[in-house]
């Protein structure tokens, strides 16, 4: 399964990319550019390129975070107890589906949790 449907779908978890407004600025989706002259156009417009990917993974961890929490809710519903608990289970089974390992996954929320802390 891949995110980017969802980001359609739930347009209020994808709010740390909307907030910037970056939906409506072209420049870094346009892949053809070369890079030295996107970073140049970015540069003098005050953009920052890192800044834009990092938010676009914040809200991609965003959405990860709400997907884990969908399937601790049904593992809930379901009586499910898995070994190790309902949270690593519910870690592993999203990592898996997203093609990465559960501790990346931690690790990422865990980042994330930490960012949003010191807001």
């Amino acid at each position: 399964m891949d995110i980017l449907p969802l980001w359609d779908a739930a347009p209020e978890i994808a709010s740390p990319v909307n907030t910037r407004n970056n939906q409506t600025d072209p420049l870094p989706k346009i892949e053809w550019l070369p890079s030295k002259i996107r970073r140049g156009v970015m540069t003098e417009l005050g953009l920052s390129l890192q800044k834009w990917k990092s938010d676009i993974e914040e809200g991609r961890t965003l959405t990860l975070n709400v997907l884990v929490d969908q399937c601790k809710a049904r593992m809930r519903e379901n009586g499910e107890q898995p070994r190790g608990g309902i949270h690593d289970s519910a870690v592993a089974e999203i990592a898996a589906r997203q093609g990465m390992t559960a501790e990346a996954l931690k690790q990422r929320i865990t980042r994330l949790n930490k960012k949003r802390s010191r807001k």
